[in-house]
C-alpha cells in the first residue's frame, strides 16, 4: 500500500478516534454539572458501551483499561459533587482533559500511534495514579463520618484496590508481551495484595492522600517495570539501581515535604 492510500486512513482513523473521544467528554461534562442526575448517568453509560461496542478489534486488547477509565470519570464525578476545597468547575475540567487523553491513547494505542508500549506506559502509570488518589481521598471523605475511625481503612476501599490491580495488571503484563499464563494471575494478586498492605500502612502516617497516592504509584511502578523487564529478559543490575534509586529520591522527597507534627 503506498502512503497515498495510507494518509487518508490513517486521518478517518484519527478523526473516529476523536469523535469518539468528543463523545465520552460530553458525557462525561454532564456527570459533572448536572450533579449524577439519573439521565446523565443513563447518557454516560450509554455512550461508554456504544464507545467500547465501536471500537478495532485490537484496541480491546486493553479493555481493562477502558473500563476503569470510565469507572474512574464515574467515581471522580461523585466526589467532584461532594468536593471539600477547592474550584469544582476546575477540577472537573482537569479531569475531563486527562481522562480524555486517557481513552485517545486506549483506542488508538495499537492502530495508530507508533510507539504504542511507551504510550501504555504513560496510560498506565496515570490510571495507577488515580485509582490510588481517589482510594486515599475516599478513606479522608469518610474519615470525617462518625461510623469511621481516623485510621481505618474501610474493607470496601481495600477490596477495591485491590481487584482493580489485579486485572490492570494481568492486562499490563500481557499488553507487554510477558507470557506466562497462569503465573500472570498469580503475580497480579501478589502485586494487589502487597499495594492494599502499603495502602494500609500509609493511612497511618500523615502523608495527605496526594502524597500517599504518589508514593503508592512509584512502589507499583517499580514494580511493573521490574517484573516486565526479568521476564522479558531486559533486566540487569543497572537498570534496577537506577529506578531503586529514582523511586528512594522521590520518597525521600514526599517524606521531607511532610509535617511530622503530633
Amino acid at each position: 500500500m503506498d502512503k497515498k492510500s495510507i494518509f487518508p486512513l490513517i486521518n478517518q482513523i484519527a478523526l473516529r478516534l476523536l469523535f469518539k473521544v468528543a463523545i465520552f467528554c460530553g458525557a462525561l461534562i454532564l456527570l459533572f454539572f448536572t450533579q449524577l442526575s439519573w439521565w446523565s448517568i443513563v447518557i454516560f453509560l450509554i455512550a461508554v458501551l456504544i464507545i467500547y461496542a465501536s471500537e478495532l478489534p485490537q484496541s480491546r486488547l486493553l479493555k481493562i483499561s477502558f473500563f476503569l477509565t470510565a469507572l474512574i470519570g464515574f467515581t471522580a464525578s461523585c466526589f467532584l459533587n461532594r468536593l471539600l476545597f477547592g474550584n469544582v468547575f476546575l477540577y472537573g475540567l482537569a479531569v475531563t482533559v486527562v481522562l480524555s487523553f486517557m481513552l485517545f491513547i486506549i483506542l488508538g494505542a495499537v492502530s495508530f500511534l507508533k510507539n504504542y508500549l511507551s504510550a501504555y506506559r504513560v496510560l498506565n502509570t496515570i490510571i495507577l495514579f488515580l485509582i490510588s488518589l481517589l482510594v486515599f481521598y475516599a478513606k479522608m471523605v469518610f474519615a470525617l463520618s462518625p461510623a469511621y475511625g481516623q485510621w481505618i481503612f474501610p474493607w470496601w476501599l481495600a477490596v477495591i484496590l485491590f481487584i482493580s490491580l489485579i486485572f490492570l495488571f494481568k492486562e499490563t503484563f500481557s499488553f507487554l508481551g510477558v507470557s506466562l499464563s497462569k503465573k500472570i494471575w498469580q503475580i497480579s494478586f501478589v502485586i494487589g495484595l502487597l499495594a492494599v498492605e502499603i495502602g494500609w500502612i500509609l493511612m497511618f502516617l500523615p502523608l495527605g492522600f496526594v502524597n500517599a497516592a504518589i508514593f503508592l504509584t512509584l512502589f507499583l511502578i517499580l514494580v511493573r517495570d521490574g517484573i516486565a523487564l526479568h521476564f522479558l529478559g531486559f533486566f540487569n543490575r543497572n537498570i534496577f539501581f537506577y529506578e531503586l534509586t529514582f523511586f528512594v529520591i522521590l520518597a525521600i522527597a514526599i517524606f521531607a515535604t511532610t509535617s511530622w507534627d503530633i
